[in-house]
């Protein structure tokens, strides 16, 4: 399934600016990614250095800081259906 992508300073003024519709932390392996939804389209952040495909953090805990505090948000989703400790991560974006 092929992505679009978004910039974290994209993704912050929309957040800011009460664009988005939803944010949705998706685990690939044992690392999470971020889908945004703004409108009817959704969006994968992609990293600041533009190394991967998409930013990856490596524990729920600092996805959520990152979404709770840079983003302002404090009500968001989790998928866990490809969460696996032992894997270090996977992108199917």
């Amino acid at each position: 399934m092929a992505s679009e992508y978004i910039t974290t300073r994209t993704l912050k003024e929309l957040s800011h600016a009460g664009s988005l519709r939803s944010v949705l932390l998706v685990s690939t392996g044992s690392r999470f990614a971020l889908r945004a939804k703004i409108g009817m389209i959704e969006r994968v952040l992609r990293p600041t250095n533009g190394a991967a495909k998409a930013r990856l953090w490596s524990s729920l805990d600092s996805a959520a800081r990152f979404v709770r505090e840079d983003l302002q948000i404090g009500n968001f989703e989790v998928d866990l259906s490809n969460w696996d400790p032992k894997q270090r991560g996977f992108q199917d974006w």
